[in-house]
């Protein structure tokens, strides 16, 4: 009877340890996966700061603004040196869209 009793605390004991420590661990991944969201929410505004960043420095108003900050000629309007292969240099012109095109 006292053996019976004994195995049924030791059970209950073991049981009660292992609620435990199965809640702890559960508590510990509920608490790493809301770090990680809190983590992926961050980088996701990070990733749209930086993508409306690269947005607004290749929107041609930019472009303009640094072109002509920096004393730069747009491509379309300048003298442009092309060499194919198998044959000599040759100069060529660029046309911007606002030029009109030569005959041909």
């Amino acid at each position: 009877m006292v053996l019976k009793c004994v195995v049924i605390i030791g059970f209950c004991l073991a049981l009660g340890l292992s609620y435990i420590m199965y809640k702890n661990q559960a508590m510990k991944l509920a608490d790493e996966s809301a770090q990680q969201k809190r983590e992926l929410e961050k980088l996701l505004k990070r990733n749209e700061q930086l993508r409306l960043n690269i947005a607004w420095l290749t929107s041609p108003q930019e472009l303009q603004r640094k072109v002509a900050a920096n004393g730069l000629v747009p491509v379309g309007e300048m003298l442009v040196v092309r060499r194919d292969l198998g044959t000599g240099a040759s100069l060529a012109r660029t046309y911007s869209p606002n030029l009109e095109r030569p005959p041909r």
